[in-house]
């Protein structure tokens, strides 16, 4: 009989060995069976990606919210405008939402936590989902885990959650420190790669006062918008930060370029020689080099010293899109406008340049489809405000 994975919500079948979801005699004795996937995922750090339409998530997704009283917003806040969903608005009915701010212990010290808090609220709020409260969490090393905990189960009554977000926030690792927290094994499969989580997967924690409460994980979301959606695991490793982010500072002058790795690179044309501040994973190689020189280089070392990404997740991210960078009002959607304060210009999964507002003409180089927006700083103003 049919039953489902409690590591990624994936139906279960016990009949051939090579069917998707065989369960292995090992995983068949556990409280919680898990299919072959995950446990191939567990043991032998094999993924296989498999990604939902986004038809099909908002089917499952809907389905859940149906029988749910609050929803566990997962973010990524290294990757704010890449980690929101775009569709949560219409799905959300009268459900009370908590947005669950992770992964805060890889951001510059200088964050300030209650201007972050007011910042991604505001952010959210403006993008037509009405927000309860908002939680700085790590779902790695479980800070701020208490405090979520206390956010969703402090309503006096039994509760239903439903958990949403897009690949490869974090839920399924929150998930199962919420667990730990609650004494609970923990039953969900986690992985770099986006795209663990195939279907509907529940577990149920008892508060203090002898509450129970469902907390339900959903697939995330992948819409081919960020870079990270297309990384083998080797580079996600390298471009997707595990540890607080350590800025890093060029006094750049014109007619140089800077390469993100071989993800993106940032030619500027004309302006005073000012400093650019990058906020990648430290494991992301940046690299400046003359913008006349810059053409050949990247032909010559795409894959020893920019070396992320391979040349198979290259092929991925397919064509490139250029972007006009000005000091100057912006007139039209290829043109990244930097204010006389300075902004933040954001690639979606993979961090942001910082420019202080000085004139500034260049352009940036970035893989088509790749999301690219623009933002106050957030290390600097809009984390003081």
């Amino acid at each position: 009989m049919d039953t489902v994975c409690q590591g990624c919500g994936a139906p279960l079948q016990s009949s051939a060995p090579d069917a998707p979801g065989y369960v292995p005699l090992s995983a068949r004795t556990r409280e919680h069976p898990v299919c072959r996937r995950c446990y191939r995922i567990a043991h032998y750090g094999d993924f296989t990606p498999v990604s939902l339409t986004p038809e099909d998530y908002e089917r499952v997704v809907r389905n859940v919210l149906f029988e749910a009283d609050t929803v566990l917003y997962v973010i990524d806040v290294f990757d704010l405008e890449g980690s929101l969903v775009p569709i949560l608005p219409e799905l959300i009915d009268e459900q009370r939402v908590v947005v669950a701010l992770n992964k805060v212990d890889v951001l510059p010290e200088e964050v300030d936590p209650a201007a972050l808090v007011r910042w991604v609220r505001r952010a959210v709020t403006e993008r037509g989902t009405s927000v309860a409260d908002v939680v700085p969490v790590s779902g790695v090393n479980g800070w701020g885990i208490e405090s979520l905990m206390k956010t969703l189960f402090d309503k006096g009554t039994d509760d239903t959650i439903c958990v949403v977000g897009m690949a490869n926030v974090g839920k399924s690792t929150l998930l199962n420190q919420l667990s730990q927290a609650a004494a609970v094994q923990p039953v969900f499969t986690t992985s770099r790669m986006p795209g663990t989580t195939l279907g509907v997967a529940a577990v149920v924690l008892d508060s203090d006062d002898g509450r129970s409460h469902v907390l339900i994980d959903t697939p995330g979301l992948m819409n081919g918008s960020r870079a990270t959606d297309h990384l083998c695991k080797d580079c996600l490793d390298r471009a997707v930060p595990a540890r607080r982010l350590r800025p890093r500072v060029f006094q750049l002058d014109s007619e140089q370029t800077l390469f993100l790795g071989g993800f993106a690179r940032l030619d500027f044309n004309a302006g005073a020689r000012q400093p650019i501040v990058c906020y990648v994973s430290n494991d992301l190689v940046v690299h400046r080099t003359k913008l006349v020189r810059a053409d050949s280089f990247y032909r010559d070392h795409a894959e020893d010293i920019l070396m992320t990404p391979c040349a198979t997740c290259r092929r991925e991210l397919t064509g490139w899109t250029q972007y006009r960078i000005s000091t100057q009002a912006a007139r039209d959607n290829k043109t990244l406008h930097v204010s006389g304060h300075g902004s933040d210009i954001v690639l979606a999964g993979l961090g942001w340049v910082t420019l202080f507002g000085e004139p500034f003409e260049g352009v940036l180089h970035a893989p088509e489809g790749l999301q690219v927006t623009t933002r106050p700083r957030l290390v600097g103003e809009l984390s003081r405000r």
